[in-house]
């Protein structure tokens, strides 16, 4: 899947945030507003000096069987996108820090 940036615009990023979704069988219920629009009007004004990145799982969606391998193969492609994502030395050394939400969106 696709890493995209949340909140674009953020010039000199000193820490990369990453968004992740909690599993829908948790509380397969719950239904956010809009998971960008706090990513955006809550986390960017909290960090202003980090670029947020959203990631979405496969098994983000209702009705998706959840294993321990499809955790995994998720968490290595979490990495595979995070090293393309950050290519230069600058990025490749910025600390990177988690925003991840106990409820699936």
């Amino acid at each position: 899947m696709p890493l995209p940036i949340t909140c674009p615009g953020v010039q000199q990023p000193v820490v990369d945030l990453v968004s992740l979704p909690g599993l829908p069988q948790l509380q397969p219920t719950y239904k956010p507003p809009d998971e960008r629009k706090w990513l955006s009007e809550v986390l960017s004004h909290q960090f202003p000096a980090a670029r947020i990145l959203s990631y979405q799982y496969d098994f983000a969606r209702p009705n998706t069987e959840v294993s321990w391998t499809k955790i995994l193969d998720e968490g290595l492609d979490l990495l595979y996108e995070l090293i393309h994502r950050r290519k230069t030395y600058d990025e490749a050394h910025r600390p990177i820090g988690t925003a991840y939400s106990s409820e699936s969106y």
